[in-house]
């Protein structure tokens, strides 16, 4: 009778007890180097987090709790802004916090990802039109690209001074005339917003629409129709040039719209009714007329 080989056993490492022997046999100088790192680290993102924090209190207006989540985020990188005074953020978590799949129209879109107010939306699940004569750095968007100068009329042939994130039409250059007086200019036929989102399909509520076209922002305004397509949200550029500031605020307004943040050279408006106190500083926070929700 032949007797039987013991089993071999499986030998299984226990992971755990590996990595303590393994922080076991660490010098202490390496223990206080490795220490130290982390403290760093969790002191910069401390600091990253109060000083977001304070950022988004003072452009977005958000609830606490909406402020908090998204500073933490920003803090340890799972967040970020492109734009140049967080209108992006605004838009996200201010205005539509649950919205996965906005339409957004952004005019005078320049460079696809410095500064821009519609990039963030897209990594959000968004889609829309960009529309600039002279686009930059687009190749990661995924937007809809119009080459395109908009005014209050179609079929104008206008100067466009080619000037960068200064360019714009010759004859509403304003803030920027003496500025971009040397440079070059190339004629345009124009379009209107009507015409662009008519060409586009665009669905009939617009959740956002970003106008940053250098001293024509008032003009394209009054290439849209209000009646045909609505528009949840604007942030406007407007560099403090009056009286076109003070007359986008009153053709807004008369269309129901509230200037409820002054951020920059930006006014940003929603549409809906707000106590006429609140106007600046009100956080807008899921509120729409029931027929827009």
């Amino acid at each position: 009778m032949t007797a039987s080989k013991p089993s071999a056993k499986l030998s299984v490492p226990n992971t755990g007890q590996s990595e303590l022997r393994r922080f076991a046999t660490l010098s202490t100088s390496e223990m206080i180097v490795g220490l130290t790192l982390a403290a760093v680290l969790a002191g910069l993102c401390c600091v990253r987090y109060g000083s977001r924090y304070a950022l988004n209190e003072l452009y977005l207006g958000a609830p606490r709790e909406a402020l908090v989540r998204l500073s933490l985020r920003e803090a340890i990188g799972l967040t970020t802004t492109n734009a140049q005074f967080t209108q992006d953020l605004w838009v996200m978590y201010a205005v539509y916090p649950d919205v996965r799949d906005g339409f957004f129209v952004d005019v005078g879109s320049a460079d696809g990802v410095l500064l821009s107010n519609s990039r963030q939306l897209e990594h959000r699940g968004w889609h829309g039109l960009c529309v600039d004569p002279f686009p930059t750095n687009m190749e990661s968007r995924t937007c809809k690209m119009l080459k395109e100068v908009v005014y209050s009329k179609s079929g104008q042939q206008m100067e466009f001074r080619v000037a960068g994130v200064l360019g714009g039409l010759d004859q509403e250059a304003g803030t920027w005339q003496e500025a971009t007086k040397d440079v070059p200019t190339v004629s345009f036929t124009t379009t209107t917003l009507d015409d662009i989102l008519t060409a586009n399909q665009a669905p009939a509520f617009i959740h956002y629409v970003s106008l940053d076209i250098e001293g024509a922002e008032l003009e394209a305004l009054r290439g849209w129709t209000p009646e045909k397509y609505r528009v949840g949200a604007f942030t406007i550029e407007h560099n403090f040039e009056e009286p076109k500031r003070t007359e986008i605020k009153e053709f807004l307004e008369a269309l129901g719209y509230r200037r409820v943040r002054s951020v920059g050279v930006d006014d940003w408006y929603v549409l809906g009714e707000l106590p006429a106190s609140q106007i600046e500083y009100a956080a807008i926070y899921r509120y729409f007329p029931p027929s827009m929700q």
